[in-house]
């Protein structure tokens, strides 16, 4: 029977005891959200048969885990300090402001704005599959690593005064 957790190890913002929400059942339980999530440096985890579509505006400067299904259709903040791993499939319809670091494992499907913002790190591995119908901006100072497969839009790489 597949189990689905997530686990939020609270924060300044959140209540101080962490909790887990662990959901059993033969079909997946999607869990969605408008409401902002603040991570300041716990660990979010979507398992592998999890759904999780946030709507609203999540902040990471800790460690985003996707196994699963992650829908971002508002804002995503991966912050200095912050790391997304994606091992699942990561779609994007909004905005990912990255200065953190993601690493792409699995698939992330971009029809919205990916701007890689100074100090930030997108790396897409070699099993990994990006496909990008959106815009990706690397800003100046950014870095973007693709071994894996790049599909669509190129990336639009911003150059440095000199």
């Amino acid at each position: 029977m597949p189990v689905i957790s997530i686990i939020v190890v609270p924060s300044i913002t959140t209540p101080a005891v962490p909790f887990t929400t662990t959901v059993s059942s033969v079909t997946a339980v999607p869990l969605t959200t408008s409401l902002p999530i603040e991570n300041t440096g716990g660990t979010i985890s979507n398992n592998p048969v999890g759904f999780f579509t946030n709507s609203g505006t999540l902040s990471n400067d800790g460690i985003l885990n996707n196994d699963g299904s992650l829908s971002n259709s508002n804002t995503i903040h991966n912050n200095f300090g912050g790391t997304t791993f994606n091992d699942g499939t990561l779609s994007n319809t909004g905005n990912i402001l990255n200065a953190g670091t993601i690493s792409n494992n699995g698939t992330l499907n971009n029809y919205g704005t990916i701007n890689n913002n100074p100090g930030g790190i997108i790396n897409n591995f070699t099993t990994a599959t990006i496909n990008n119908n959106g815009t990706i901006n690397n800003k100046c100072g950014a870095t973007f690593i693709n071994t894996g497969t790049f599909n669509g839009n190129p990336v639009n790489y911003e150059s440095c005064a000199t």
